[in-house]
């Protein structure tokens, strides 16, 4: 058993029961048998229609946390598998809101409807990090600690889940800061069946090319943001339809500009 998971499963047994522990690891153990050569499969379509172009399903891009301000939420899954990437259509990256109070869970009731993006600086978590790694907040007195823990619907957590979150967090914020930012396959993280760059942090890609924090990685994500670490890893899980047609363009144009992260892979 993965060792990462094993300490996981550990804490859902203790805390949600043993058929809830069963549930969760056949979906970590079985489906991602699957899903990889599904990821694989779907590449193989992309290239048939559009050969150079077509992105790769676990490469990494190189971003600048402070060039993304939304979030996007609820975020494509279960629309799309965290598996390989995606190409979408639609205007799901046109709907951005601006909030009148902090939000923070992907599938809270406000978007059940449709997707929208999300500004970071109304984002629960991430506000509520900043406040317990640079204003000296306790973890417990922050914002998102007692919504969580207030809270009367299953979104609700335990003290000693969100205990173990903070201590979490305050560990990993010090690791980043001591040894910088690592990628998976650098931190020798390999997830069952699936590559190290499965869990990287993942982005979506707007038709102008604008890049949205997906939720996957968000942890690490807020801290490099935090932090100002200029450039961290991150993996393409969706690009908007119009963007992919850009990629195309830049295979066929010495002249068009590959600044762009999402551009310097295409030839």
């Amino acid at each position: 058993m993965n060792g990462g998971f094993q300490k996981k499963g550990s804490k859902i047994l203790k805390e949600e029961g043993f058929f809830k522990l069963v549930k969760i690891s056949l979906g970590y153990y079985i489906w991602p048998i699957f899903a990889r050569p599904i990821a694989y499969l779907r590449h193989g379509y992309y290239r048939l229609k559009w050969r150079d172009a077509a992105p790769d399903p676990y490469r990494l891009i190189y971003i600048d946390p402070q060039d993304i301000d939304y979030v996007l939420t609820p975020y494509f899954r279960p629309l799309v598998s965290r598996d390989g990437t995606y190409v979408r259509g639609g205007d799901w990256d046109l709907r951005k809101k601006e909030l009148d109070q902090m939000f923070d869970h992907p599938h809270d009731a406000t978007f059940q409807e449709k997707m929208a993006l999300v500004p970071l600086d109304g984002y629960l978590l991430f506000h509520s990090m900043k406040e317990f790694l640079l204003e000296g907040v306790s973890w417990n007195r922050t914002e998102f600690y007692r919504w969580r823990s207030d809270l009367d619907h299953p979104l609700k957590d335990t003290e000693y889940k969100l205990d173990s979150m903070g201590v979490k967090i305050q560990d990993l914020y010090e690791d980043i800061k001591k040894r910088g930012f690592k990628t998976q396959r650098e931190l020798d993280e390999r997830p069952f069946f699936r590559p190290p760059e499965y869990d990287e942090i993942t982005v979506v890609i707007g038709r102008d090319g604008e890049l949205f924090l997906e939720t996957a990685g968000r942890h690490r994500f807020f801290i490099a943001k935090i932090l100002g670490i200029p450039k961290v890893p991150a993996r393409v899980l969706v690009r908007h339809s119009d963007w992919q047609d850009v990629r195309v363009e830049t295979t066929r144009s010495d002249g068009v500009s590959r600044d762009h992260p999402d551009l310097k892979d295409v030839p």
